[in-house]
């Protein structure tokens, strides 16, 4: 009896072996997949953190340094950095530099203006597109959740350069246009929340003011151009441009020009009176131009006028040269100069010789008067000989200008009141005596 009992407990100790080692698998089991699922948390736990740290970075705005106008070799207190309206920005957007790129922190600021605080100098010397310092930064969301940011910049052209002078102005002139380049890494259509207003001084030159500028957008549509006609007063003009988003000074260049000068502003007409003309050649605000070469010059007379020489050379050892103009009527003059594109013009004025002529009529009366002091002439004929006088004075007075004009003869026979009335005096006594006995002799006959 013994043995079916002692079989039967070992059969019940073997499955209760059985029964507690499935347990200690199954807990084990359990514990593998716990493990495993506490470390896909952790590792998920892991990645969002990442995301959310990635999406903090995203919301600080990085721009390219070669797009800052070498903003990493200057430090971040060299600019200046506002709203639209002018007013200081940077505590609101924390600027900071860092590798050499400038960023910013998250702010309502959809954009923004950053200018040098020292005002740059730029020499306009050539008809180039000029993109002015600092300009209006704006963002806006990009792709993926990230932002970007481009650069309205205010550019600036003057043509043509060196300015060219005007001689009915007497100002050099150049074409003068603002306008704003959108920014260039992509089809950026955002607009500018703020107009951007631009106000234009002069230093070292004369002219009219400038127009108010103001520009509120991008395109041809929107450019501003007005004409500047200006005279320099100093060897380096200046156009002082200042605006929310950018101040610079412009030095202007212009060229060498002609300058004419007549001595005197009128000349007595009809042949009777020659002016003389000086020439150089002269810098934009005044002064003498050097020269290294002859500069030939042709001149011109538009008007009843002759002009000698019409050919000219100015050597580079003389300030200037001269040349002459003769009357040949009356009437206004214009003489011109040019050399090259070089123009200079000046005007005179022909006027008709009254002085002259009441001088040679007194002179005439008076001859003709002074026939009654010879012995034995009749008193009762001197309202004659007055007449005849005058009449021959003025025949004599026309011939005279005719030789000065056509024989090159001394105008100051003529031209000038002291020749005229002699003249005058003489031709009127004499022309009277000879009027006299031509007509005793056909009475005698």
């Amino acid at each position: 009896m013994q043995t079916p009992i002692r079989g039967t407990i070992s059969s019940m100790e073997s499955a209760t072996t059985r029964v507690l080692i499935a347990a200690l698998l199954l807990n084990l089991g359990s514990l593998a997949v716990g493990q495993e699922k506490e470390e896909r948390t952790i590792e998920r736990s892991s990645v969002l953190s990442a995301r959310i740290r990635e999406t903090a970075d995203l919301k600080r705005v990085s721009f390219d340094r070669l797009k800052i106008e070498s903003l990493s070799d200057s430090p971040l207190t060299d600019w200046e950095i506002t709203d639209l309206d002018g007013r200081n920005a940077e505590a609101e957007l924390k600027p900071k530099i860092v590798e050499g790129n400038l960023t910013i922190s998250p702010s309502t600021l959809a954009q923004f203006a950053i200018k040098p605080k020292a005002v740059e100098t730029k020499v306009l010397d050539r008809p180039t597109l000029l993109e002015l310092p600092g300009g209006i930064i704006s963002t806006r969301p990009g792709t993926v959740g990230s932002t970007k940011a481009g650069w309205f910049r205010l550019t600036f052209l003057a043509s043509p350069l060196p300015a060219i002078w005007n001689p009915l102005s007497e100002r050099y002139e150049t074409d003068v246009t603002f306008g704003l380049k959108p920014p260039s890494d992509d089809q950026n259509t955002s607009e500018l929340k703020k107009p951007v207003d631009v106000k234009v001084g002069f230093e070292g030159l004369v002219a009219d003011p400038a127009p108010e500028i103001r520009i509120g957008g991008v395109g041809l549509n929107q450019e501003k151009s007005f004409r500047l006609a200006f005279l320099p007063t100093t060897e380096n003009p200046v156009l002082k441009v200042r605006s929310t988003i950018s101040d610079v000074d412009l030095e202007l260049r212009a060229m060498p020009r002609l300058q004419l000068k007549s001595r005197q502003s009128e000349m007595l007409g009809f042949g009777l009176e020659q002016v003389t003309f000086d020439l150089s050649q002269v810098l934009p605000h005044g002064d003498i131009a050097e020269r290294d070469s002859p500069l030939p010059i042709s001149v011109s007379v538009t008007g009843r006028a002759v002009v000698y020489p019409d050919q000219l050379v100015l050597e580079p050892q003389d300030a200037q040269t001269q040349f002459r103009v003769r009357s040949t009527g009356i009437g206004p003059l214009q003489v011109t100069a040019r050399s090259g594109d070089s123009v200079s013009t000046g005007t005179i004025q022909q006027t008709l010789p009254i002085g002259p002529l009441l001088a040679v009529l007194a002179g005439g009366a008076l001859g003709g008067f002074s026939r009654r002091f010879i012995k034995g002439a009749s008193k009762k004929n001197t309202t004659r000989w007055i007449i005849e006088g005058l009449a021959i004075s003025v025949i004599a007075f026309v011939a005279g200008v005719l030789g000065v004009g056509y024989l090159m003869l001394p105008s100051a026979i003529v031209a000038t009141e002291a020749g005229a009335f002699l003249s005058g005096a003489i031709c009127g006594f004499a022309g009277v005596t000879v009027l006299e006995k031509l007509t005793s002799k056909v009475s005698n006959s």
